[in-house]
């Protein structure tokens, strides 16, 4: 039988021009998106303002800014939860990012320049674990959003990224079991790439429809418990 490790204590927010309010979002939100706080867990108000330093005023409006993006649900009389996906919503959400990214794919490839596309590429050579490795990681490194800013739209910047948000749910589940081919993952995002540097955007739009595909299928063999 094998035992948990024990959790990090999330360290303790400093005062910035930046809000206890807002800084306990990015912090609230990497604990949930890291698997640091699992689907279904109950939020420990009590013990997470004190573990970062800060009382729980801005913490519930952390909490309510979180239950708005849906990554956390609240049980009147319980308390604030992290949202457990079911299959069918997973789903739907994954029916939605195919919409949305292919579009901004299509974006990209018209609108990025020849010298973006490079960055991308040279970015993806030489840090590639920084791109949909697992667990969660930081919002800028990621393969998808980089796709999405190429795009030049920030208003489908943001939708898309709310969505990926709440899919990243599974994502800490993946990890944790034999579901996790991280460097599948890296593969077809450089064969993407590739694609848009050739200007093929039939073939990299082909790569992204299979790349979504097989990452929901993985997500919904783990809620289903396969």
């Amino acid at each position: 039988m094998t035992t948990t490790p024990p959790r990090p204590a999330p360290a303790p927010l400093r005062r910035q021009v930046e809000s206890y309010s807002n800084q306990a979002v990015t912090a609230l939100r990497d604990m949930v998106l890291s698997g640091d706080l699992r689907p279904g867990e109950r939020l420990n108000e009590v013990g997470l303002a004190d573990a970062l330093g800060i009382s729980r005023a801005p913490l519930r409006e952390a909490i309510q800014h979180l239950r708005s993006e849906g990554l956390l649900t609240a049980v009147a009389g319980r308390g604030a939860y992290v949202r457990s996906l079911t299959p069918t919503e997973l789903e739907e959400l994954f029916e939605v990012r195919h919409l949305l990214e292919i579009h901004a794919l299509r974006l990209a490839a018209a609108r990025a320049t020849p010298q973006e596309l490079e960055t991308l590429r040279a970015d993806m050579s030489e840090r590639g674990h920084l791109f949909d490795t697992f667990p969660s990681r930081p919002q800028e490194n990621d393969f998808h959003l980089r796709i999405a800013r190429l795009a030049g739209n920030s208003a489908l910047l943001a939708v898309i990224t709310d969505v990926h948000r709440q899919t990243q749910l599974v994502r800490q589940q993946i990890a944790d079991s034999n579901h996790a081919h991280p460097d599948r993952i890296l593969h077809e995002h450089a064969d993407l790439i590739e694609a848009l540097i050739a200007g093929d955007v039939d073939r990299a739009e082909a790569i992204l429809v299979e790349h979504l595909r097989v990452t929901m299928a993985e997500g919904m063999a783990i809620l289903e418990g396969r």
